[in-house]
């Protein structure tokens, strides 16, 4: 079997006339990375969509951070208006799974947004830690920081229950500043079994 060379375009030579190891250039190599940019890359995305099976080892989480809230409410709007927008926006595309980041501190300073965790768990989504007032690692400190993700677990099981994968994001996506706070981190949580990171 020839030996097409390191010219990826090499078959596309042969059309031209030109010999097998030949490489494309000027005009000939621009015309087809164009072709391959108009033609191939498109088909193997309507592939993967026609084929999903044969698309392996990808994996995409949907998450959201914050609730019941977060920001500034826009105004003619409830704050369960807006996460109903939310869930159907979910729905109408399909994603099951979704994950919401719960800052139990909301809760326990405005009660009634409890009910914006009923409707997330009613349309069939998770909860996750996200710490109870959305700490950040690197200015607390492990052990303050791993206390206020226990605060924050009875808010996730009232809600949620309880569950053997329950996810955990990070305030900030801050992991630790310090060598001692990460391995601090990672021997907590290796050994606890119920808690993982989703960065």
């Amino acid at each position: 079997m020839p030996s097409f060379g390191s010219s990826a375009y090499g078959r596309h030579a042969r059309t031209c006339g030109r010999s097998l190891h030949e490489p494309l250039t000027g005009s000939a190599h621009r015309d087809s990375r164009l072709a391959f940019r108009r033609f191939v890359a498109p088909l193997i995305v309507v592939l993967a969509l026609l084929f999903p099976a044969g698309v392996t080892g990808t994996e995409v989480a949907i998450t959201i951070d914050d609730l019941p809230t977060h920001g500034p409410l826009p105004p003619g709007i409830t704050r369960l208006a807006v996460a109903e927008q939310i869930i159907e926006v979910l729905r109408r595309h399909g994603i099951l799974g979704a994950v919401g980041f719960v800052n139990g501190g909301q809760i326990a300073d405005t009660p009634e947004h409890g009910i914006i965790l009923e409707h997330w768990i009613a349309a069939g989504y998770r909860l996750g830690n996200h710490t109870f007032g959305h700490v950040d690692l690197d200015r607390t400190g492990p052990d303050g920081f791993l206390a206020d993700i226990e605060r924050n677990e009875p808010v996730i099981v009232r809600y949620g229950g309880t569950g053997p994968d329950r996810m955990f994001r990070f305030p900030y996506l801050h992991e630790g500043t310090t060598l001692i706070e990460r391995r601090h981190r990672t021997a907590r949580h290796s050994g606890s079994g119920d808690t993982r990171s989703c960065r």
